[in-house]
């Protein structure tokens, strides 16, 4: 009988992380994104044997809480490499959802997005998480102008700041 030869999986963060998604991405809440099943279905084409873990407590839920919110802990295996995600359970505006509110629904969406953010701490799109924890700022062009005004006004006359302001306009 003949021997089988089990091929190896070589994982190389470096090629994963190469894969574009730009076709499957999508926008919500100002935040760039990709399904979960899109990040999976890429992820097991180039690792069959893969795999995803969600965290249980002692007492068998699948997140954890401080007493106010709660999140879950999701990890993702490619050829023994395991990297977890601590993903905030949210609410459709992106904050933090009081544990009195959480429903089934929202731990499932906790889970899939942190399994596909564990995906992506393998390379696989993590490009489209560069700034997500960069704070925002709202900054109108009035307000904008006035901080420069101040700045400009060391070297520039009234007029010239005028004529500036209007070309950017």
């Amino acid at each position: 009988m003949e021997e089988l030869k089990k091929t190896e999986e070589i994982y190389n963060y470096k090629d994963m992380s190469k894969f574009d998604f730009k076709d499957k991405m999508s926008k919500k809440m100002g935040f760039n994104y990709i399904s979960w099943a899109d990040a999976w279905d890429q992820l097991k084409l180039m690792h069959p044997t893969a795999s995803r873990k969600v965290y249980e407590t002692t007492d068998g839920r699948p997140y954890f809480d401080d007493g106010k919110t709660c999140w879950v802990k999701v990890s993702v295996t490619v050829c023994g490499d395991e990297e977890i995600e601590y993903y905030p359970i949210l609410n459709h505006k992106n904050a933090a959802m009081l544990i009195a509110d959480v429903t089934s629904s929202d731990v499932n969406n906790a889970i899939q997005r942190g399994m596909t953010k564990a995906i992506a701490r393998h390379g696989l799109g993590l490009y489209v998480y560069r700034g997500e924890d960069l704070p925002s700022i709202d900054l109108n062009i009035d307000d904008a102008f006035s901080a420069a005004k101040t700045v400009a006004q060391v070297t520039l006359s009234q007029t010239e700041f005028d004529s500036l302001k209007e070309k950017v306009k």
